[in-house]
């Protein structure tokens, strides 16, 4: 299956109403959950979390639906429950400070301990044209650069993420450095 997440270019810098139903008629739900195998996985709408503005009531319905798939998720017995946005929270730490990369502070720090709380231990993101990998405490925060476009060191690539009830093994690959085969361990 292929799982889309919803960014910046498809609901706006401030999503509107207008915006998320355009969304939801062309591509489907901005925000969702999946069971593959031991990953019980959680999509979020982070446009909403930026910057819920121009749709507070779709933002408190968001954060109302994950309180309750949280609570899903837990019961689920998953051996892992990862969450996937479009924008990371932090990219170097957790306390950094708003910037065009992350999300405010004052919506970041309750979502993360509600994370926490919950065992999350990655979260998976993207927006900011570079690989960074971060940690706040066990929960690893982890942001993809692009296919295309690349503003960090690394070239156009992918992150290969390999999952196995044992844990969560994963590697950005620049396009001109993929393997031919890949050895999990």
């Amino acid at each position: 299956p292929l799982y889309f997440v919803a960014g910046n270019h498809d609901v706006g810098q401030a999503p509107t109403p207008e915006s998320l139903a355009d969304y939801r008629k062309n591509i489907g739900r901005d925000y969702y959950s999946f069971r593959a195998g031991p990953v019980y996985g959680i999509v979020l709408d982070s446009g909403l979390i930026c910057e819920p503005k121009n749709a507070m009531a779709e933002y408190q319905e968001q954060d109302s639906w994950l309180r309750k798939e949280l609570e899903a998720a837990k019961a689920s017995g998953a051996a892992h429950v990862m969450v996937f946005q479009h924008h990371p929270y932090f990219v170097t730490e957790a306390s950094e400070p708003a910037k065009w990369g992350n999300i405010p502070l004052e919506r970041r720090k309750p979502l993360l301990e509600l994370l926490h709380s919950y065992g999350v231990r990655h979260v998976f993101a993207g927006h900011v044209h570079a690989n960074y990998i971060a940690k706040d405490g066990d929960l690893e925060a982890v942001a993809t650069g692009p296919v295309a476009m690349p503003f960090g060191q690394d070239g156009s690539g992918i992150r290969l993420v390999s999952i196995t009830c044992a844990g969560v093994q994963h590697r950005y690959y620049d396009f001109g450095k993929l393997p031919n085969r890949l050895e999990v361990k």
